[in-house]
């Protein structure tokens, strides 16, 4: 028989249907009898395992207990030594795990917000969550050459955020001591080489001596840092000091504070 609202094939005699658990006229042609071992925890009828409602009470089976019956031992016996078990649906997962992904998501919203915003707050948690790192890019006296200059280079990694060049400069010579310092991409380096104008990241326009402090983007660059003694036909010598500085994240410290709790829940 086949139930007369959704179609489902049924075992006969079955006054409910077992996919939708409507009730049954018995006015369609007969169909197999429910096979294997699983019997309703409601009314210890045979049921189909794949049913999700018993075909004689009409009782939910997707999270009812369901009763395996051994070979020679009646419905009432195999009650008494039943096991909880779920038809159709996922598994719950453990309190541990669920508790772990939740903190995990937690945090990496934490991070994100540590990361993109100026605030007082988010700057006071910034030093614990990152590792501050010091590049020399110079350091001593220079002599630069009537209408020359000199360049260092400087490379900003991946993963470096807050970054800056600074330190400081002076110079002297015969007469003019005045000196231009920039700060360019390498692209506009080669512009600049070229006699062209150029917007540069840092411009301390022709003086004898200052301190330099210039921002940089965060993310990964080739610079150059040039002292200019162009269009000077004398020749002068610069003191200098200058030092990238940047931090990045720890990507090593948190995956061990995430295998610490992962512990916390085992």
């Amino acid at each position: 028989m086949f139930c007369n609202r959704c179609g489902t094939s049924l075992a006969d005699g079955s006054q409910f249907c077992v996919e939708c658990g409507h009730t049954v006229d018995g006015s369609f042609p007969a169909a197999p009898v429910p096979g294997g071992d699983a019997v309703c925890a409601n009314c210890s009828k045979s049921i189909f395992p794949s049913a999700r409602f018993c075909s004689s009470c009409g009782s939910a089976i997707a999270a009812r207990t369901v009763i395996a019956v051994a070979d020679g031992q009646s419905a009432a016996a195999a009650t008494m030594a039943s096991e909880t078990i779920y038809l159709g649906g996922n598994r719950s997962r453990s309190p541990g795990r669920l508790a772990l992904w939740l903190l995990a998501a937690i945090v990496l919203c934490v991070l994100a917000w540590v990361a993109a915003t100026d605030n007082s707050v988010a700057s006071g948690i910034r030093p614990y969550l990152t590792t501050a790192h010091a590049e020399t890019i110079a350091e001593g006296s220079v002599a630069i050459k009537p209408n020359g200059f000199v360049s260092y280079k400087l490379t900003v990694p991946d993963g470096a955020i807050d970054v800056a060049l600074t330190g400081q400069f002076d110079t002297s010579g015969r007469a003019e001591k005045d000196i231009q310092v920039l700060l360019l991409t390498d692209a506009e380096f080669v512009i600049w080489q070229g006699g062209y104008a150029i917007s540069p990241y840092y411009d301390s326009g022709h003086v004898s001596q200052s301190s330099l402090q210039a921002g940089l983007p965060s993310r990964p660059g080739t610079y150059y840092l040039i002292f200019s003694n162009k269009p000077s036909r004398l020749e002068k010598t610069v003191h200098l000091t200058a030092g990238l500085h940047y931090d990045t994240w720890l990507p090593d410290s948190l995956m061990s504070l995430k295998e610490k709790i992962g512990h916390w829940f085992e």
